[in-house]
C-alpha cells in the first residue's frame, strides 16, 4: 500500500501540531512497513497512491486546493480536521487580551469576571466572519470519503456543528511521547502547567 501524507504548504515556517501528528503518523505507518510519504505543498499530486491523508481544514484556504487535487487524482480521501468551533474564540479573546493589559491584577480579575457573566450574550451571535469560515469548512469536510477524528468529542462537533452527520468517522486518538513521562519525578509540584506555543488559539489569556 502506498499513502500520500498531506499537511499544510507553510508547515516548515510555521510548526504545529498538525504537522507533528502527520510526521509521527508516517514514521508509525513506515515501521509497518507500508510505503508512505509526507508533503506540504498546495497542489498534491496523489496518482500511484492509494489513499490519501490530509490534515488539517481550519485553514480553508490551504485545505481547499489540496482537497480538489486530490478529489481530481481519483485518490480516496482520509481527512484528519483537527476542528473546533471558534467562533466563541473570536468574541471573547480580543475582550480577554484587553483585561489582561495594564498589570493591575485586581482590575484584570474583575472585568474576567465580568465577561465570564457575558458570555453567553456576548457569543450568542457570531460574526457574518465566523459563520462564512464554519460554512467553508463544511464544505471541505464534506470532500473527503473518511473523517479521522482525535476524539469522540471532535466526531460530535463536526457531524453536528459542521453539519455532517452522513460522513464516517473513525476516531484516532493522539499518541503521547513515553520520552516525556519517563524521568520519575520526586519534588512536589503545584499548579497548572500549560504547554503550547504563545498565541490566541491556545487562549493562554482565558486560562489565566
Amino acid at each position: 500500500m502506498r499513502v500520500l501524507l498531506v499537511v499544510r504548504p507553510d508547515a516548515e515556517a510555521k510548526p504545529g501540531g498538525d504537522v507533528v501528528v502527520a510526521e509521527r503518523s508516517l514514521e508509525a505507518l513506515r515501521a509497518m512497513n507500508v510505503d508512505a510519504d509526507l508533503v506540504a505543498t498546495s497542489a498534491p499530486e496523489a496518482r500511484g497512491y492509494d489513499v490519501a491523508h490530509v490534515f488539517g481544514i481550519f485553514e480553508p484556504e490551504f485545505a481547499r486546493p489540496q482537497l480538489r487535487a486530490l478529489r481530481a487524482s481519483g485518490t480516496p480521501v482520509v481527512l484528519s480536521p483537527i476542528w473546533w468551533d471558534r467562533s466563541s474564540f473570536f468574541v471573547m479573546s480580543p475582550h480577554l487580551e484587553r483585561a489582561l493589559r495594564g498589570g493591575d491584577a485586581a482590575r484584570a480579575l474583575r472585568r474576567i469576571a465580568e465577561l465570564r457573566e457575558a458570555e453567553e450574550r456576548l457569543c450568542a451571535r457570531p460574526g457574518r466572519g465566523a459563520l462564512r469560515r464554519r460554512a467553508e469548512q463544511a464544505a471541505l469536510l464534506r470532500m473527503c470519503d473518511v473523517a479521522l477524528t482525535a476524539s469522540e468529542i471532535e466526531a460530535f462537533a463536526c457531524a453536528n456543528g459542521l453539519r455532517a452527520p452522513e460522513l464516517p468517522y473513525v476516531v484516532a486518538p493522539y499518541g503521547v511521547d513515553d520520552d516525556a513521562f519517563a524521568v520519575e519525578r520526586t519534588e512536589v509540584r503545584s499548579g497548572v502547567l500549560c504547554i503550547g506555543r504563545i498565541e490566541p488559539l491556545k487562549n493562554q489569556a482565558r486560562l489565566l
